[in-house]
């Protein structure tokens, strides 16, 4: 649980510059007009899970394995990278609203090997909550000789805000109100 707090609090704090961006006040706009609530924030951040292994084509075995979590807001990526003796590979993830219970994935894939780059754009819906595979390179063919192991991206996202507690919530939502990014700027700051 403290390693949730940490960890949300490492993030949250890491998006605040975007945050205060969004609520510059317009010329003459009052006080309550823009007036930014953390909890509607909250609301809208999103928690990105990605477990990411490499794997043989018959999935038996797990060659390497890692898991990312991250909290993200929509429209904002969150880059995932493997490098290895000879390549690069990067994916940034990139979701955005969709329908209410769903979002669309956006996956720009950039991999570097011997020499070569190459890069793809691919969109997908993901429910939240759903487990969705990734294959950033691809499934292994018939003549695993050509691609011996695949990796393979199995990603989650959930609204950051059903994965805490009450007591979390008022604790991350009162860190976040106490903020001097979370009030307009007063016109000649």
């Amino acid at each position: 649980m403290i390693h949730r707090l940490i960890t949300a609090s490492f993030c949250l704090s890491a998006m605040l510059p975007i945050c205060r961006s969004s609520v510059l006040p317009a010329q003459e706009a009052s006080h309550d007009e823009w007036a930014f609530s953390a909890e509607q924030f909250l609301r809208d951040a999103l928690l990105f899970s990605a477990d990411i292994s490499v794997i043989y084509p018959s999935g038996e075995e797990r060659l390497w394995e890692t898991e990312v979590n991250k909290i993200t807001i929509p429209g904002r990526g969150i880059s995932v990278g493997l490098e290895g003796e000879n390549g690069r590979l990067e994916v940034i993830f990139t979701l955005y609203p969709d329908q209410e219970e769903q979002l669309m994935l956006a996956a720009r894939c950039r991999t570097w090997f011997s020499g070569d780059y190459k890069s793809t754009l691919i969109s997908l819906p993901i429910v939240y909550g759903e487990d969705l595979d990734y294959y950033p390179l691809g499934r292994a063919g018939d003549d695993a000789s050509e691609n011996p192991v695949e990796i393979l991206v199995r990603i989650t996202v959930r609204p950051y805000w059903d994965t805490l507690d009450e007591a979390s919530r008022a604790e991350v939502e009162s860190a976040l109100d106490a903020s001097i990014r979370f009030r307009p700027l007063e016109q000649g700051e």
